[in-house]
């Protein structure tokens, strides 16, 4: 069975609001399972007294949308520095009823009307970090992750796969949705000059969650991540082109829930293809992307993105790699600051995909 095309129409409202310590934004799209939609972004740029000069600034990132099926999403993104740049706090929470789907496993197109079917849910996840600079550009901290997952409706040509049954017999459970609660280890090193519209520099960052039944989860698994970005700059046609590289690795180790394993499609990991297109335990992706200032505050953006996903790193295979190529624009709601909305189209083997969203793929 062929992949069901995933085309995303956008109506963007209205034109951003400027200033210099704040933009926001208004927008609308249309998709077959949300219908019309409309929501508002807004993001706000700060520095806490005395702060050093090189010390980046703090933010705060409202995102909210409401669609005519009564569906919802609301983001809360938070960066906070202290003065000397030392200590950070970062969030991510997002709470949201919105569509979805299972796909069957990559090779197994066979079965893909036995597993595929769509549904909503209802979504909570909160994800915090502290973080303490142990010297220069290195940083290490703690953090907590916290989801609380239900499944709300099936679409009606979801009793090919009704609540209970596991869509595969490698997939784990989680149909029934659950929570997750566990403490977060992280390291990083960052040599970028600016964390969102980057132009220039280096990050690495190593992961480890530990979710556990007897400290509060409804399953038991730990969660590992290797990220490591890669971004120059050169000077083309009288242009400053970023050159923008990412190798991207996620492991599953124990019993996750189908909705915590890590997958491939969407916005950010492999454009072009449905969210959650590919999941599996292990996940290993690399993306590509040339971005070059346009006009004002435009800038485009040629990318491809490549990968694969397995429930075991031996099922790693070019047989089944995934790839998608496509373009974009970007457009800075503050001058010379770290606020970018972009649109870009993605297309897959059989899916392709238009993706508004307000921060790059990486």
């Amino acid at each position: 069975m062929r992949a069901k095309p995933t085309v995303i129409i956008l109506v963007i409202a209205a034109a951003p609001v400027w200033a210099v310590t704040w933009a926001g934004l208004p927008f609308g799209y249309y998709t077959p399972d949300t219908g019309p939609a409309f929501g508002a972004y807004a993001a706000a740029f700060f520095r806490l007294p005395e702060s050093l000069p090189d010390t980046r600034d703090s933010y705060v990132q409202p995102m909210a949308v409401y669609t005519w099926h009564r569906q919802f999403r609301f983001d809360l993104n938070g960066d906070l520095y202290s003065p000397t740049g030392d200590w950070r706090l970062l969030a991510e929470d997002r709470f949201e009823k919105y569509p979805t789907a299972f796909w069957p496993p990559p090779g197994s197109e066979d079965v893909a009307k036995v597993y595929y079917a769509r549904y909503t849910r209802k979504m909570l996840r909160a994800d915090v970090k502290g973080y303490r600079r142990v010297v220069g550009p290195f940083y290490g901290g703690l953090g907590a992750y916290v989801e609380n997952y239900e499944i709300v409706e099936w679409a009606p040509d979801a009793e090919v796969l009704p609540p209970g049954y596991l869509p595969g017999p490698a997939y784990a459970p989680g149909v029934d949705g659950g929570l997750l609660v566990g403490p977060t280890a992280f390291a990083e090193y960052d040599t970028r000059d600016r964390r969102h519209t980057t132009t220039e520099g280096l990050f690495l960052r190593a992961r480890f969650s530990l979710f556990d039944e007897g400290a509060g989860s409804d399953y038991s698994f730990r969660w590992y991540e290797a990220d490591a970005r890669f971004f120059w700059a050169v000077e083309r046609l009288g242009r400053k082109w970023t050159c923008a590289n990412r190798l991207f690795l996620s492991g599953r180790d124990g019993a996750p829930p189908f909705w915590a394993m890590a997958e491939l499609g969407g916005s950010a990991l492999l454009r072009g293809e449905p969210e959650g297109r590919a999941r599996g335990r292990w996940l290993i992706a690399y993306q590509e992307e040339v971005r070059v200032p346009l006009w004002w505050r435009l800038v485009g953006a040629v990318f491809v993105d490549v990968g694969d996903v397995g429930f075991t790193v031996a099922d790693f295979s070019f047989d089944h790699v995934m790839l998608t190529a496509g373009g974009g624009l970007r457009l800075d709601l503050v001058r010379d600051g770290e606020s970018r909305v972009r649109l870009d189209y993605g297309r897959g083997k059989d899916s392709q995909g238009i993706y508004l969203v307000f921060d790059e793929a990486f």
